[in-house]
């Protein structure tokens, strides 16, 4: 493309002409494009944020669990022991696993009302308080033939036995107190979490006490681990040694709150 300018006239009175020409193959005038612009790319969709993981909450010792798979086996264990350990052979009493023992008692589902036996024992203390032996043996006999693993039973039933003179009977019960005992505190020294004693029956912890010479000063619930523990805080009567004993009571309280009032 050619441009041509001219300017006609002189002065004030000058004309601008512009000539035009074109040449090209047809007379028809060559448009060129723009360059093209280019073309950027969509931006990225913008990043998830990443979930972080949530931390495995720890079991709630509180909440209502099924009962153990096995617990009916140690049911009919229990059973079949109570009926062995009533005869007052004391062969018998090698021959019981006394922890298992107890742990069948809990789980039995047709014993005596709670309420009913805390009524027992009540009668019970008052009456061994009274030395009135004839009433103690009454009630012992009653608690026992529903539980044969209540301790206290056995230790006024064979101190009445002794006073009046049937000493092997009340060896016989002496001795299941005590093997009764030690299958709670044979296990760890309870003196945390860890080396817990398990109990079964919440009259278990004051027997125990008892026969370490211990009295409480306070007490309170904890949970560890999973589980549920009764800490008390007891002197020594002789000494004043100052001693936290730590109790596994995760089954029982689980039992108590499937069978409100049972235990």
């Amino acid at each position: 493309m050619k441009l041509k300018v001219s300017i006609a006239g002189t002065g004030r009175a000058r004309v601008l002409v512009l000539a035009l020409a074109v040449t090209g193959a047809c007379g028809t005038a060559k448009q060129t494009r723009p360059p093209e612009q280019p073309v950027s790319a969509p931006p990225p969709p913008p990043k998830k944020p990443v979930a972080k993981a949530k931390p495995t909450p720890a079991p709630d010792p509180y909440a209502i669990t099924p009962r153990p798979e096995d617990a009916e086996d140690d049911v009919i264990y229990y059973r079949e022991r109570a009926i062995a350990l009533k005869t007052g052979i004391r062969g018998e009493i090698a021959r019981t696993d006394f922890a298992r023992l107890r742990r069948g008692r809990l789980y039995l589902r047709n014993g005596m009302p709670g309420k009913t036996a805390r009524t027992l024992d009540t009668k019970l203390g008052e009456a061994s308080a009274k030395n009135d032996d004839a009433a103690v043996l009454d009630l012992s006999a009653q608690i026992l033939a529903d539980d044969q693993t209540s301790i206290r039973a056995h230790i006024l039933r064979g101190m009445s036995l002794r006073r009046t003179g049937r000493a092997t009977e009340a060896d016989f019960h002496r001795e299941l107190a005590k093997v009764l005992t030690e299958s709670i505190v044979g296990k760890g020294d309870g003196r945390g979490f860890d080396s817990a004693w398990t109990v079964h029956r919440l009259q278990e912890e004051p027997e125990v006490l008892k026969a370490l010479g211990c009295v409480v000063e306070s007490q309170s619930v904890a949970s560890h681990g999973g589980r549920r523990f009764d800490v008390l805080l007891t002197r020594k009567t002789d000494s004043g040694e100052a001693m936290e004993l730590y109790f596994d009571v995760t089954e029982m309280f689980a039992e108590d709150v499937r069978r409100p009032g049972a235990n």
